[in-house]
């Protein structure tokens, strides 16, 4: 049954990671006076037809003003992390909302756990994220042929499974990475989310540390935009790519999203008294916690009031 309701909501679309307008890789963001169903948020997001839409909600009864709940939808379905559509939640209200806050960090309640965005750096010029690290497992006999069945002749360095959400693919060179053209079928298969993160060390540029893709079809989405998820998975094995002196002293990450619409670059910022350990030639790999973003790396394409919308 539908019902009308009287409040409205305040959105906005939002483009992350870019210093130009229409660049980037945008978000919308809806800013709820009260609970709405899951049903709902899906519709709505569904209508946006963006790779993410956000859904903030404050939480009530707390000590400060600067806990809030974050919800991600694709236009399918519910995802438990959206990286770049968390970056433009912490913008529109450091930014574009900022009267409902008095403080320079907000506290994000997800289905990932709690999530922290910081202003920090020169007049609070950087909005940093801090995400828990992704396990990651090298692929079996049966999930290696599932990985080459859907990327063709690529030549895989090494294949492995985040957090048992799809798989983490490093390729031969960034030439082999830009000529992909996965069989996006044969995806539909993989377990889980069914998402695929394709990796080469390096990039056009040469202080690169490596590029990447990422393509996720049974969220609805075959080449997805910026995502935190990619990043903080893909850091540990581009690490064992480069000489295994540097993985002792790597302290920031820059690295390069190919995507329809250009690319994104991303800084990632690791500390240094924070390690992982992975089976692989027994390396100890920094754990990426966190990543600075510009707060000005943001464009609001759209912003509105939207009443009444219908709830389920």
């Amino acid at each position: 049954m539908e019902k009308q309701v009287n409040s409205g909501v305040t959105y906005a679309q939002i483009d992350a990671f870019t210093d130009r307008m229409f660049g980037g890789n945008p978000a919308a963001i809806c800013y709820l006076p009260e609970e709405r169903t899951h049903e709902w948020m899906q519709l709505v997001a569904k209508d946006f037809n963006l790779s993410e839409t956000a859904f903030l909600l404050k939480i009530p009864n707390t000590h400060s003003n600067n806990e809030f709940s974050l919800r991600w939808f694709t236009p399918k379905v519910e995802v438990d992390l959206c990286g770049h559509a968390t970056l433009a939640s912490a913008h529109f209200l450091f930014s574009q909302h900022g009267g409902l806050l008095d403080t320079k960090t907000i506290v994000f309640h997800t289905r990932s756990g709690i999530l922290t965005a910081k202003r920090v750096g020169d007049g609070g010029r950087l909005i940093e994220l801090d995400f828990p690290l992704i396990p990651i497992s090298e692929c079996d006999a049966d999930d290696l042929e599932l990985v080459k069945s859907a990327l063709g002749s690529a030549d895989i360095v090494w294949a492995g499974k985040p957090g048992g959400h799809g798989y983490l693919v490093e390729v031969s060179s960034t030439d082999e990475l830009k000529s992909l053209k996965p069989d996006f079928q044969k995806m539909l298969v993989f377990g889980g989310r069914g998402d695929l993160i394709v990796t080469a060390a390096g990039g056009h540029d040469a202080q690169l540390d490596f590029t990447s893709r990422f393509f996720c079809p049974k969220a609805g989405i075959l080449e997805r935009p910026t995502h935190l998820n990619l990043l903080r998975a893909t850091h540990s094995i581009t690490i064992t790519a480069t000489p295994p002196s540097m993985s002792s002293r790597v302290s920031s990450v820059k690295s390069l999203l190919i995507e329809p619409d250009g690319g994104s670059l991303i800084n990632l910022v690791v500390p240094k008294n924070e390690r992982v350990s992975r089976d692989r030639e027994a390396s100890n790999l920094p754990h990426v916690k966190q990543t600075q973003i510009d707060l000005e790396c943001a464009h609001v394409i759209s912003e509105g009031w939207s009443s009444p919308w219908r709830v389920l």
